[in-house]
């Protein structure tokens, strides 16, 4: 009995080195559960692999359009950017898609350009290459759909909004400069009948 006790605790302690060594042999499978979220005109989503954290975020992707995407690899314990990684991006779905990002001139960013994808939803994942290492992560889905009504509308709205406030932010401007020419040229005035009074 004693004898079995044993041969089970030494299981117990080796297997989970075992796994270890196994999972770690040049690519890293250590991942957390992709965490997507939209605010507004942007959707970002969130992951870590290994040891890093990959936060990809881009606007709403319409069928058949490239939409430039940014990405930002970061290591997960001291949040440090992370540059001269070799990033891929895959996209699982209707179509099939693999693109490369590309180092910006910022640590730690890098930018994708998202190749058109027919319209349906995808499954998005990346492959981060680092010091002669590689792990995968799953960032979760990608809805690819036509900008609704709503959207469109909002869209236009802020651009009309955007606008009037140029309008009347120039005719501030305007008007605050010839009220400054009508002061400068009555100031002149009263100078000039002043002089002509004194003389």
């Amino acid at each position: 009995m004693e004898l079995v006790r044993k041969v089970i605790l030494i299981f117990a302690i080796v297997l989970p080195l075992f796994v270890e060594v196994q999972g770690h042999g040049g690519e890293d499978h250590v991942e957390s559960v992709a965490q997507t979220s939209s605010a507004g005109e942007t959707i970002t989503h969130l992951a870590r692999t290994g040891d890093f954290e990959l936060f990809f975020k881009h606007a709403p992707v319409t069928p058949d359009r490239a939409t430039a995407a940014d990405i930002f690899l970061s290591r997960y314990e001291t949040n440090e950017p992370v540059g001269g990684a070799r990033i891929e991006i895959t996209f699982a779905g209707p179509s099939e898609a693999k693109v490369e990002a590309k180092p910006n001139d910022l640590a730690g960013r890098y930018g994708v350009e998202l190749p058109p994808l027919a319209r349906g939803e995808y499954r998005i994942s990346a492959r981060v290459e680092m010091d002669g290492r590689s792990s995968v992560v799953d960032l979760g889905t990608l809805d690819v759909a036509p900008v609704t009504m709503p959207e469109q509308m909002a869209n236009e709205r802020a651009a009309l909004r955007a606008t009037i406030i140029l309008l009347i932010s120039l005719m501030a401007i305007l008007l605050v400069a010839i009220l400054a020419l009508f002061w400068r040229a009555l100031s002149h005035r009263f100078k000039a009948e002043k002089e002509a009074t004194a003389v």
